[in-house]
């Protein structure tokens, strides 16, 4: 078939998803580097992520100039993996991981970062909301990354979900409920310890994601009543022994990718009733464990400092919230 000149066949686009032919004048430069490390750490981020992270005065189209270089050829450091789409919120999102090639350089530049055939096949072939799952969770931690660096605070470590699916670790966290006769495995999305230099003070966190995936009673089973009964062995666990001369316990952040309805529902039908034939002085004093707000109202100026966390006993209405941080009350 002779094709005629004045109507060119169209160029087919390239798939977002393959990368394309080499590109001229691809540059790594530190910042670039610091972009892959951060996608060795939190696995999968989304352009905008990426961009509050390594260029946070730079532009949205200036940081996807920078990951397109990335993506396509001939560095093909990182990959790209599409996400559920939401009605009403635009394109479906990427999300960005490293590639074996980009763990490689990596370990070129003495970073250290190190990865198996299979680990770089899992972030492959993680289903979509698996990978929604876990950008919501780098939300948070993006979050509270930049707050303590603003506030002159410090995270001393984050557990990653991943961690806790270590075979040792996740045998670890099981505890024994005597109600149910059976054991009851503990698996946070996330751990950390924030450490205030001023006050040569830490505390710990334990997080939950909540996308309104678990019914009420199974909530309140696994996760209030299963870090109830955690309290009494966590110290006793070889990863958190550093610990265990803290005066102040672990809380638990549950942040739902959701209403505010779920995380009112989750704070007063599954934390309140796990503890209503306890004693008023009891329960107040119970009630510091637990906190609950929505991802949409995660910020790094109010995840610590801002009344957006909904507590037992405490919360009367869904106005009636608090700070995580409140030096006045002793943390």
């Amino acid at each position: 078939m002779i094709k005629s000149p004045t109507h060119p066949e169209k160029r087919k686009r390239s798939p977002k998803l393959i990368p394309s032919k080499p590109k001229k004048n691809i540059r790594i430069g530190q910042r670039e580097i610091a972009v892959l490390k951060s996608l060795a750490e939190y696995r999968f981020l989304t352009a905008d992520q990426i961009r509050r992270l390594h260029f946070p005065k730079g532009s949205q189209s200036y940081c996807n100039e920078r990951l397109r270089g990335l993506f396509h050829k001939p560095c093909c450091f990182v990959d790209r993996h599409p996400l559920p789409h939401e009605w009403g919120r635009g394109s479906p999102k990427l999300a960005y991981s490293l590639t074996k090639r980009g763990y490689k350089r990596l370990n070129e530049a003495g970073i250290g970062a190190w990865a198996t055939d299979q680990s770089v096949y899992k972030l492959k072939t993680s289903t979509p909301l698996y990978k929604k799952h876990e950008i919501a969770v780098n939300e948070f931690r993006i979050a509270c990354e930049l707050a303590v660096e603003k506030n002159g605070w410090e995270i001393e470590e984050w557990v990653t979900e991943v961690e806790f699916k270590s075979p040792s670790l996740l045998k670890e966290m099981k505890v024994f409920d005597p109600e149910w006769g059976r054991n009851l495995p503990v698996a946070p999305d996330g751990f950390f310890s924030l450490y205030f230099p001023k006050e040569d003070k830490t505390t710990l966190f334990f997080l939950e994601l909540d996308r309104g995936t678990m019914e009420s009673a199974r909530f309140r089973r696994k996760k209030i009543r299963g870090y109830h009964l955690f309290a009494e062995k966590w110290q006793e666990i070889k990863r958190f022994r550093k610990y265990k001369d803290l005066s102040i316990a672990f809380r638990v952040l549950t942040v739902v990718d959701g209403g505010l309805q779920r995380a009112w529902n989750l704070k007063t039908k599954c934390a309140e009733k796990e503890f209503e034939s306890e004693e008023r002085e009891r329960k107040l004093a119970k009630s510091w464990i637990y906190y609950f707000t929505t991802l949409d109202e995660i910020t790094p100026e109010t995840v610590f400092t801002k009344p957006i966390w909904l507590i037992p006993y405490r919360s009367r209405t869904e106005k009636e919230r608090f700070e995580l941080i409140d030096f006045e009350r002793g943390f």
